[in-house]
């Protein structure tokens, strides 16, 4: 059909601008029905009441009363609270002395279910029971009991869940335990709309070494804590789209010095995008928030810090709800987001993220439950090293939700599966999911790890024999605790098993198999009794991390080594992470072992246990305290950290990427142990060559191949020890300012005696101790020399292998040892120990021994190549590596 206008046909169905017209009233249609939306179902129950009334918040309750077939039985009762001045639902309860249930007629979908429980007037403490709907268990017995007298028996108690239901009716049922009570003062059935909580999320792991995507769409959850960040209470009648929920401040959850600052309101200003409706989050949400801003900190360093605590063996959903309201552009302000330690969301615009400034957007996570871990810590800062305007963090909300465990309960303990569990109703699509998932994990893994090891056969079959090879990988090798993911329970208890069946939910056995993966968790509170409140006496050393403090714990029965974490140095919660996720997972006789951390209060602590003889570097120059080490001590030590450094190349794929004699500890039977973490990388995949990454080390000690091409590989820890061979050979440090030229570089002026075969003029004299069994054997010191000399090659692929450099340091201590026993016999004696006052292990000693460790790479308080720092200063950073 055709319109005449002025001899200007128009074809409606054919003119671009009708189709955009259309499309532009259909967008708008859509987005205004999403911000109208409005529950369909709303059931507010006063129970005990005899009236309808309306709340302090403008909402109506009908009273029970009403509607007999809603409940049989119960007798009403007043509560404490009274009625004067009281705001329905908390004049009154219902009393159940037998089961019972409020029945629902309901449409399917995910509601909001609150319980509402007022303080009885004479019977709060006879009251035990239980709430659940179906098989979903919402409240255990003597819980509401428990938290009334929590609130000195004068407070009411809410407890918020949401639960998806299929059918069209639903019973919330009352069950009290034997010779008690069950009561009850309101309950809230609201409906929600369909993507008011994400079906599937992130999954925050304490093991995994990526993120990936979870289906909850099935599973029960409670409500633990609903903030409205840098802003002020937002009431029920305050909420958005009906839904009815309360949002508290967030000041009672901060922790830490980092409190950050409230940032200016800007709530009439947001325009909620199509992505997210308004009943994701009222606009009293995004239009307030928490930034660094003006924060008492040093060149905002920190993060701004949460705590919450949390049930152990839960898992939990975390939404976040982020608007920017101070900047328009992109690269203003770029962050980060960590959640329990692990970087949730890196590198945050929320400008390129959203377009526009104003504009909300919200991410959702899934943690999963780390054993016996009772807080759950949430933290924003700025990208270290970013090209963003300002060092600074926003958050707007927060959101963090208890997901059901194996039994289907949201309360009282969580409950694990055992392995031969099998799934329950409602959400068992969930486990079958993720089953099939883990089981084709599982298989790759293991095809991987059969190639790997049939590969390393083949290739180690013309190598000489090394004391550490793939057969001393049982030992806590982390590929041992397979990250199986046969998750069948959501959240539930690192632990026992339990014969009750899953009920769509799901857990990290990775997780069970490593205890916890990082150690035993000590309060901030033990930590400062174990160092005397880090009393100064009690300080070991200074370094790029922290401060490390000798301590006592266990009631004085075991010495440690605690390191407590700077929050201006730059290797800051990178380097925790990294270190508690190593150390948790290595077990070798040569590297330390991680005893456990502490991070409260935005404190970054790691306790280990104490070491003590130190660094290999008080050892070698000589102090008050310290004498010179003889060669034969050397030697050993030297096999040792090699030792460690072989086992974490082969058995663990890892780059420790700053080896240097301050981070080689020694026990007191001078023992090696390769120290400090916080700088490692995993090494390379099968089919690649080498990491990419950042150039991180320390100045003297560092690959200059690995500087030059910012490529990482095993080499460029073969090249660091090859300087730590030199300097245990001369016994100086690496860089030395103060000599000529020449003699600057240790590594460069060694091996130009070494070349030119003058390497007996550079040897530290202390070693040569003529007519002393003692006494250094030339053939064993040139021995050492020229693997050096190897390990210090330019190019990478010229530098031997650990396992090589390994082979020779054995080859030069067994010519060592043959040199003293010749000597014994020369002097009539039996060639027995080295001397020196400690008896050193053999070098064939068990590998894979029990577990000691560590201190900081300062551990003595020396202050490691200080005078370098001022010539060198564009390439060494004193607060950090």
């Amino acid at each position: 059909m055709r319109i005449d206008r002025g001899n200007r046909p128009i074809s409606r169905p054919d003119h671009p601008l009708f189709f955009f017209i259309v499309l532009a009233s259909f967008l708008a249609l859509l987005g205004r029905s999403s911000a109208q939306w409005k529950p369909q179902d709303v059931f507010r129950i006063s129970c005990g009441e005899s009236r309808s009334d309306i709340d302090g918040n403008g909402l109506e309750w009908t009273p029970d009363a009403e509607n007999p077939r809603l409940v049989a039985g119960g007798t009403p009762t007043n509560s404490t609270r009274g009625t004067s001045g009281t705001s329905v639902p908390y004049r009154a309860a219902r009393v159940f002395t037998s089961p019972a249930s409020y029945s629902f007629s309901i449409s399917p979908g995910r509601h909001w279910v609150r319980l509402h429980f007022a303080p009885l007037a004479d019977a709060s403490s006879r009251a035990r029971f239980s709430v659940a709907i179906g098989s979903r268990l919402l409240v255990a017995n003597s819980s509401i009991a428990e938290d009334i007298a929590a609130g000195n028996g004068s407070s009411p108690v809410v407890r918020e869940f949401t639960i998806h239901t299929s059918g069209t009716a639903v019973a919330v049922t009352l069950t009290p335990s034997a010779s008690f009570i069950a009561f009850v003062s309101g309950i809230e059935l609201i409906s929600m709309a369909r993507d008011a909580l994400s079906p599937s999320v992130v999954e925050i792991s304490p093991e995994a070494s990526e993120s990936r995507q979870v289906e909850i769409a099935g599973i029960l959850a409670r409500t633990l804590y609903r903030l409205n960040v840098g802003g002020d209470l937002i009431a029920p009648g305050n909420d958005s789209s009906s839904q009815a929920r309360t949002w508290l401040p967030d000041e009672p959850f901060l922790q830490g010095v980092a409190r950050g600052v409230p940032v200016p309101p800007a709530v009439p200003d947001i325009v909620y995008p199509a992505t997210v409706p308004e009943y994701i989050a009222p606009r009293g949400v995004y239009g307030t928030a928490r930034s660094l801003g003006g924060s008492n900190t040093v060149t905002n360093a920190f993060n701004i810090s949460w705590a919450f605590s949390v049930a152990p063996g839960y898992a939990h959903y975390v939404r976040l709800h982020f608007a920017e309201l101070v900047y328009s552009s992109p690269m203003q302000r770029i962050f980060s987001v960590y959640i329990n330690n692990r970087t949730a969301i890196r590198a945050l615009d929320l400008i390129q993220q959203t377009g526009a400034a104003n504009t909300p957007y919200y991410r959702d996570f899934l943690v999963l439950p780390v054993d016996g871990l009772a807080n759950l810590r949430l933290q924003v800062g700025p990208l270290t090293g970013s090209n963003s305007q300002v060092q600074d963090a926003i958050l707007n909300g927060v959101e963090i939700f208890r997901l059901n465990d194996s039994s289907g309960s949201v309360d009282g303990l969580a409950v694990v599966p055992r392995s031969s569990d099998s799934g329950g109703n409602g959400g068992h699509h969930l486990g079958v999911i993720i089953g099939c998932v883990a089981g084709g994990v599982f298989a790759l893994v293991a095809i991987a790890l059969a190639i790997c090891f049939f590969f390393r056969c083949c290739k180690g079959g013309g190598k000489k024999p090394s004391t550490s090879s793939w057969q001393a990988l049982g030992n806590g090798h982390p590929h041992h605790h397979h990250h199986a993911f046969s998750l069948t329970t959501l959240g539930s208890t690192m632990g026992a098993g339990s014969p009750r069946s899953a009920a769509g939910s799901y857990y990290n056995a990775g997780s069970a198999a490593s205890a916890g993966g990082h150690g035993r968790y000590f309060t901030l509170q033990e930590i400062a009794e174990a160092t005397n409140s880090f009393d100064e006496t009690r300080l070991l050393g200074v370094g790029g991390f922290g401060r490390v403090y000798k301590g006592e714990i266990d009631n004085g029965t075991l010495e440690v080594a605690v390191k407590r974490g700077n929050p201006r140095s730059e290797q800051g919660i990178a380097e925790f992470q990294a270190e508690i996720g190593l150390l948790s997972k290595l077990r070798h006789r040569h590297l330390v072992s991680l005893i456990g951390y502490c991070d409260e209060q935005s404190e970054m602590i790691l306790v280990y246990e104490y070491m003590a003889r130190g660094p290999l570097r008080g050892h070698l120059y000589g102090t008050e305290d310290l004498q010179p080490l003889p060669w034969r001590h050397r030697l050993e030590i030297l096999v040792g950290a090699a030792r460690g450094l072989h086992y974490l190349h082969t058995g663990a794929a890892i780059i420790h990427r700053d080896v240097k004699t301050t981070n080689i500890l020694l026990d007191e039977h001078l023992v090696a142990k390769v120290s400090d973490f916080g700088l490692s990388k995993t090494g390379p995949m099968l089919d690649q060559t080498h990491v990419s990454t950042a150039v991180k080390g320390s100045f003297g000690y560092l690959d200059p191949e690995y500087f030059r091409r910012q490529q990482l590989t095993d080499k460029s820890d073969v090249y660091s020890f090859g300087v730590v061979m030199v300097e245990v050979m001369c016994a100086r440090p690496a860089i030395d300012p103060a000599l000529p030229r020449e003699q600057v570089n240790i590594a460069e002026w060694a091996m130009s005696a070494q070349r030119s075969g003058r390497l007996e003029e550079i040897l530290d004299p202390t070693l040569r101790r003529p007519g002393s069994d003692e006494d250094a054997d030339m053939a064993s010191v040139r021995k050492v020399g020229e693997t050096a000399d190897k390990c210090l090659q330019e190019n990478g692929v010229q530098r031997p292998s650990m396992g090589d450099v390994l082979w020779n340091l054995e080859s030069a201590l067994h010519i060592q040892e043959a040199a003293q026993r010749r000597f014994g016999r020369e002097n009539g004696g039996g060639g027995g120990d080295a001397g020196g006052g400690v008896a050193a292990p053999a070098a064939g000693a068990v590998e894979n021994g029990g577990a000691t460790s560590i201190t900081d790479d300062y551990y003595d308080g020396y202050s490691e190549d200080a005078s370098a720092s001022a010539v060198f200063s564009q390439l060494v950073n004193p607060q950090g590596r």
